[in-house]
């Protein structure tokens, strides 16, 4: 009953001192325990973790879901189909036993809107999506209803910095809140042109480059991705040593704004375009190969100089893989591309239709 003491609760299979193995006996001994001693503790709601209380309410089959997204003072789940029936039984156990945790919302369908919001349903707690988080060191704020936002980047949006230098300019094509181009303008303090088509992600994307204090290595642009590149590069004369397409469902589709038929590019960026690769490493597909095959569809390997990286960011589903393709732009001259589609065509005609010499 000493307060300087604490009582060390074995597990209940040790039910008696000769079941007590030999080497915690001597643990307990060397530490100066006193002898074990039979004592019973009723457990309660409070003693159990959420994984325990919801294995003992979902049935038996299913799978029982626990883990979440945290985005600030959000749980952020992903309820399965066959357990729906217990979604807001399943928010109120999060929401009991994670204190930091104030408000419970499952993800409902894909994302299937331009701006990226996610669609989802409130299961508990408060009725609040406003939200300030740091990530890395950075501040965040933002409504999480109306932008996307990712936590399970948070070592991506940080990895991507080695590659850029203070010196250098950098365009984010699809910047969200600003993951990706606050901590480049804070951390590296190079100068960063962020984008999004979404408004209010450019609101927030202001905001942020506010708070932590980068407006002056920062400018927001609420643009389409291609146009924006277009007026960086015909409007603006920028430069850019690096470009950021963070947007894997749909990047590699607007690659084809590098093209030299749509945009002429005097200098040679790197730019990192994000994308969703179907296969599976286990499975021995080779990701790299297909995460190329991806980015020389669209923008065609006569406009690549070299690939400098090809990184696995995430698994996001079986046989589905989040990729970064890092490459060096080098547009062909006009007359080279001339010709290469000259020759495609020829190759394309009947044979009684090609001149011979």
């Amino acid at each position: 009953d000493c307060s300087d003491y604490k009582n060390l609760l074995l597990h209940e299979k040790y039910s008696t001192i000769e079941s007590i193995p030999e080497n915690v006996m001597k643990i307990l001994k060397d530490n100066e325990a006193s002898e074990p001693f039979g004592k019973t503790i009723d457990l309660t709601y409070d003693h159990l973790s959420s994984t325990e209380v919801l294995s003992k309410i979902i049935p038996n089959g299913l799978e029982i879901t626990s883990s979440f997204e945290q985005v600030g003072h959000i749980a952020h789940l992903n309820i399965p189909d066959e357990v729906a029936q217990y979604r807001y039984l399943i928010g109120q156990v999060i929401l009991d036993k994670n204190p930091k945790i104030k408000t419970v919302v499952n993800k409902m369908g894909m994302i299937d809107s331009v701006f990226r919001e996610f669609k989802m349903e409130l299961l508990c707690g408060e009725d609040d999506f406003n939200v300030t988080l740091k990530e890395n060191g950075i501040t965040f704020k933002f409504n999480y209803r109306e932008v996307y936002w990712n936590s399970r980047l948070g070592t991506e949006h940080t990895r991507l910095l080695k590659y850029f230098d203070k010196s250098q300019s950098v365009c984010d094509m699809m910047a969200g809140v600003g993951p990706f181009a606050v901590p480049a303008a804070k951390k590296v303090e190079c100068k960063v042109y962020a984008n999004d088509l979404n408004p209010k992600s450019y609101e927030y994307m202001k905001i942020n480059a506010s708070v932590n204090k980068v407006e002056g290595n920062m400018e927001c642009f609420n643009m389409d991705g291609r146009e924006f590149i277009k007026y960086m590069v015909n409007d603006r004369k920028v430069q850019f040593h690096h470009v950021i397409m963070n947007l894997p469902a749909s990047a590699v589709e607007f690659l084809d704004v590098f093209r030299i038929d749509q945009t002429k590019i005097d200098f040679e960026p790197i730019i990192h375009c994000y994308t969703f690769v179907k296969g599976s490493i286990k499975d021995g597909d080779d990701l790299n190969v297909l995460s190329k095959q991806q980015v020389e569809q669209v923008v065609g390997a006569d406009h690549i100089g070299e690939y400098i990286d090809i990184y696995p960011v995430r698994n996001v589903a079986p046989k589905k893989e989040m990729m970064c393709i890092s490459f060096r732009l080098r547009q062909p001259s006009e007359s080279n591309l001339k010709r290469k589609v000259e020759d495609a065509t020829t190759e394309n005609e009947p044979e009684d239709k090609k001149v011979k010499l």
